[in-house]
Formats: structure tokens, sequence, C-alpha cells
């Protein structure tokens, strides 16, 4: 086990913040104003550009002489991928807490001093908090506020890494210095949605846990078009694959509505999602074709569907009238689909079986 030092309240002397930016002139501002509005102010931010052709350099050079009452550094980082460019901040900065932060999330005010105060015991090597959607007017906003990245229900205390559970995104991760440059970073050879659960799983293997603080919030402004919300749960689905090849010898992942089997007593590496929308919805197309009046079991899915993502708007408290309703139901399966198809490119390139 990694010893790591006891840490009583964090001060700002404490916490470098890292933000990875790519042609982010829409959103950079909005992240780097929230984070110069922190009630626990960090020692030093730090914006690593991934290659930017548009106006974000311009914006960015314009936030930090406006707030130059904290230290900042902005970086360049030739070799693409977000690995490389957190990679590049976190190994500069100074803090004993490195805390990385999207170009596209806006942090709660709270943010940092939430995280900070999480770091209360020496077996607790990092701190994730909730990522939720800032759009909730447009009807794909709508439906990855529901859908992408959704919060956990309340703060607890993560000890391992078993695919459906224990990883988090690097949206809103916050991790001790000591331990990042002891785990050599975010594996840089790995694809694009896989480098952050790994470094979470890497972390529990290193012999400390992962403290998840709800209340330690971010603003993320999803994906905006049918193309990109493709491409990114594409990206998931691949990553699953990639994360179930490195890191199990064993595992059987086996998920149906209502019950879920897990286990590393069987000699294979699977990981089956039979509940996903997209299979059900195909499975109901092909017995509709082989008896017709299946058809009406199929319309009766897709009802219940209709009724379930009300109840979800409902319990989150956002409005969207029949027509959005309806637009959602094709989303869902829409991201379902575009995961499953990763997840079967995954399967061929990893020699695993993830569906």
């Amino acid at each position: 086990m990694i010893e790591l030092p006891v840490s009583e309240k964090m001060t700002r002397m404490d916490i470098s913040v890292v933000v990875p930016v790519f042609n982010s002139e829409k959103t950079v501002a909005a992240c780097l104003e929230s984070l110069y509005g922190q009630t626990c102010k960090p020692l030093e931010v730090i914006v690593v550009d991934n290659g930017s052709t548009d106006g974000t350099e311009a914006i960015i050079m314009e936030m930090m002489h406006r707030f130059k009452d904290i230290p900042a550094q902005y970086l360049r980082e030739t070799r693409q991928g977000p690995s490389f460019a957190r990679n590049r901040g976190a190994f500069q900065a100074r803090g004993e807490i490195i805390a990385f932060l999207d170009a596209d999330c806006i942090a709660d005010s709270s943010w940092l001093d939430r995280l900070s105060r999480s770091f209360d015991r020496v077996e607790i090597g990092a701190v994730a908090g909730s990522v939720i959607g800032f759009d909730r007017e447009t009807t794909i906003g709508k439906f990855h506020a529901l859908f992408t990245l959704r919060a956990l229900p309340s703060s607890r205390l993560f000890h391992e890494f078993n695919l459906v559970s224990g990883g988090f995104p690097a949206a809103n991760l916050t991790i001790r210095s000591t331990l990042f440059r002891s785990l050599g970073g975010f594996d840089e050879k790995l694809p694009f949605f896989a480098e952050d659960h790994d470094l979470c799983a890497r972390i529990y293997q290193s012999g400390v846990q992962i403290f998840f603080n709800k209340d330690a919030i971010v603003y993320h402004q999803h994906r905006q078009s049918l193309q990109t919300t493709w491409w990114q749960s594409y990206g998931f689905g691949t990553g699953h694959a990639t994360l179930l090849k490195k890191h199990f010898q064993r595992m059987l992942i086996i998920e149906m509505p209502r019950w879920r089997y897990l286990s590393r007593r069987w000699p294979l590496r699977a990981w089956l999602d039979i509940a996903a929308a997209d299979k059900k919805f195909i499975l109901g197309l092909l017995l509709t074709s082989l008896w017709p009046p299946f058809l009406a079991i199929l319309a009766l899915y897709l009802i219940l569907l209709y009724r379930n993502l009300g109840q979800r708007l409902a319990q989150d408290q956002i409005e969207a009238d029949y027509r959005e309703k309806w637009a959602l139901v094709f989303l869902l399966l829409f991201k379902s689909l575009a995961m499953t198809c990763g997840r079967w490119r995954g399967s061929l390139a990893q020699g695993v079986l993830c569906l």
C-alpha cells in the first residue's frame, strides 16, 4: 500500500486544478470563471491546450488577465488526447491535491471546498463528485441530464472497481498528487473513454479507496447533436471491453431487468447487458417478424419506456411535453444502440465478450 499523508482540512495552498481544453471557445470562459469564484481558492489553475484551432487561447488569456489573484499556467500539449493533456498539467502541479475539471464543465462555488474536506482519512486516495447536466431546456440536453454520467444517489466510500461500479469520470475527479505520480498518471496508451476508469482501478489496486461526495457538483454541458452523442456512447462501449480485458482475468456480468449477476468464479471475461433498451427493442422486432401479433407487445414496451421517462423527468423536475417524451424514447434507443455497437467493436479488438 502506498503511504499517503494524513490531511486535516485542506487550504488554498493545497489544491491545483487541471483543465484540458480543445476547441473550447464556447465553454471555457464559464468553466474558468467558476474556478475563480470558488469559496476555497485553488493554489493554481493549469490549463492545457490540446491543439485548439479556434478562439480558445484568446479567451483563456483574457480570463487569466482578469483574475490575477490566483496563479495560472497556460500549457500546450501537441500529442492529441485527454490523457496526454491531463498528465502534462498534473505532473507540473504544485498542490498536494490535483483536481481535474473538463472545459465543458461549470463547478459549483463550493466544489473545491467539499472535495478537499473529503480527504479526511489516510486511506482515501481520491475523491469523485457529481456530474449534472447543465442544459435542461433543449430536448437533447434533457436526455443527457437523465442518462449521461448520472450522479449516485448518496455519498459513499468505494473499495474496488468491478466495471459496473467504482469507476468515475475525470470531469470531476480529485487525487492526491503523490498517488497520481506513483501510478504514472493516466495511461496514455488507452483509448479515449477508458482512461479515467482505468485510473480508478489502479487507485484501488494501490491499496487505497475513492470517496464519492454527492455534494461536490460540477455542471456538464453535454453533447448537443446526434453525431456527437453517438460517438460518445460508442466510445463508452469500446471502453468497457478495454477495461474488461485489462483488469480482469475472470469476470462474468449478466444484467437483466431488476437483476444482476456478477462473479469472478468462471474462467472467462464476459459482460452481457441484456437489459439495454436497444436489445429488447431489436428482440421485439425479430419476434414480430416471426409472429406479427407480437407487434402489440412491442408497442406496449415503447409505451412503458415513455411512461418510465415521464417518471424520471418528474423525479428530476424537468418539464417535457408529449412530443419531447417520444423524442427521448428515440434518443434512449439511439444511445443504447451506439453503446452496443461500441461493445461489439471492442469485443472483437480485445478478445472478450462485451455486449
